[in-house]
């Protein structure tokens, strides 16, 4: 509102400079000379007549482009940004101003402002295409843009402003959250190794198996490949074969955590810079604590969910964390906030579920409800917004150092 208020005060202003001009020339034609006044009040309204023809003309032959030299940057990184402007007419083009639209994840400067976006103005004169260069800094995690907010073309007195139309709108920006090591959050991952079977357990579950030919106790064996978990190699056959071998069999599903993160931003805060930061947190809360799981030899099964549907990763490895969360900054985060629908109807299952949310309520609160009554272990970790709201034994905040402690 503020903006169409200054434009239509500036518009005032420039009209009520012309007509005081346009008044002056006629007083001096009637009082002082009438040959150049009349030369003088032709070229006063001829001059904005030919201003017109040139954005009339102009108005759909500039087409602005949108181009960074990456897609996927680290949090606190600068990101240059080009903006093109290209013209298929010889004739020169007046002004042009775009306002430079960009997500909350981003920041112009040092300053996080989304109320008032940056500006280009430039003009065409013989140019067939001119670039400008914009600057800005990875402040949040997430997947962002930068695009055109408004673009106009004015004639060179501003009477008149005609829309562009031929205009890539927006070029995609992915920054990849941060994956640190936290030791704060022992209570939840001691939960974790109490209700998870390790591989430890599992080797002495196999110690009265039968023998297999050519293996060790309880597991048959082949030659390690490239890509084989190092965790798999065993050390006493492979010294006996003098090879490389692994176990075939893997560990059973119920020895995994299963990690879930609700890929859904919560819409109701009206503030858009808080919601995406209680998210930001969230995420990587989860993968501090996924990574907390491998680095003590304990995978883990990480999936990504929106709208009922998953995309699920198995962590054996830091490196397996870090990459898990360049596809985190790379997947939409809106949507119902719903649970995976295979794990949503579940019967019955031995493993441990960890859901990471920023809106625990309506249908994915039901569910969570229902998983509970059928005893299927759910653990609730909820973003630093829901701090004092919630009293219960299952459910746990994320603290703004990405510590996670109980609600209680």
């Amino acid at each position: 509102m503020k903006r169409i208020v200054f434009q239509v005060m500036n518009s005032l202003k420039i009209l009520l400079s012309y007509m005081v001009c346009l008044g002056i020339s006629l007083l001096y034609t009637l009082f002082v000379d009438g040959t150049s006044g009349v030369l003088l009040m032709s070229f006063i309204i001829l001059v904005p007549l030919m201003s017109l023809i040139l954005v009339l003309i102009n108005k759909n032959a500039v087409n602005v482009s949108i181009s960074s030299s990456d897609s996927t940057y680290r949090k606190g990184s600068p990101i240059g940004v080009t903006f093109k402007f290209t013209k298929k007419s010889i004739l020169p083009v007046p002004f042009i101003n775009v306002v430079v639209g960009y997500s909350a994840h981003l920041c112009n400067g040092d300053i996080y402002s989304i109320d008032e976006f940056p500006q280009l103005r430039t003009s065409m004169a013989f140019e067939k295409s001119l670039s400008c260069d914009f600057n800005f800094k990875a402040k949040v995690s997430g997947d962002c843009s930068i695009y055109v907010s408004e673009a106009y073309m004015y004639d060179y007195l501003g009477f008149f402003r005609f829309k562009l139309k031929n205009i890539d709108t927006n070029t995609k920006i992915y920054i990849i959250p941060d994956v640190i090591e936290i030791s704060s959050s022992q209570t939840l991952f001691n939960n974790i190794c109490n209700s998870v079977i390790t591989n430890d357990e599992e080797e002495e579950s196999h110690q009265n198996d039968v023998l297999s030919i050519g293996s060790t106790l309880g597991y048959l064996h082949r030659e390690y490949v490239a890509g084989d978990s190092p965790k798999r190699i065993d050390w006493k056959l492979s010294c006996k074969k003098d090879t490389l071998m692994v176990r075939l069999d893997e560990p059973s599903p119920q020895s995994k955590p299963c990690i879930l993160l609700d890929m859904s931003i919560d819409n109701s805060n009206s503030n858009m810079l808080d919601a995406i930061l209680n998210f930001e947190r969230l995420v990587e809360s989860s993968l501090a604590l996924a990574s907390m799981c491998v680095r003590n030899s304990i995978e883990c099964e990480f999936m990504l969910c929106n709208c009922g549907n998953s995309k699920s990763y198995m962590l054996t490895s830091v490196d397996d964390v870090y990459n898990l969360a360049v596809a985190i900054c790379h997947n939409c985060e809106d949507g119902e906030h719903r649970l995976p629908n295979g794990i949503s109807k579940l019967k019955t299952s031995d493993s441990m579920y960890i859901l990471f949310t920023d809106s625990f309520k309506g249908n994915l609160k039901s569910e969570v409800t229902s998983l509970k009554n059928r005893g299927i272990v759910v653990e609730t970790i909820l973003s630093p917004r829901y701090k004092g709201m919630y009293s219960q034994p299952n459910v746990w905040i994320v603290n703004d150092d990405l510590s996670i402690t109980q609600s209680d």
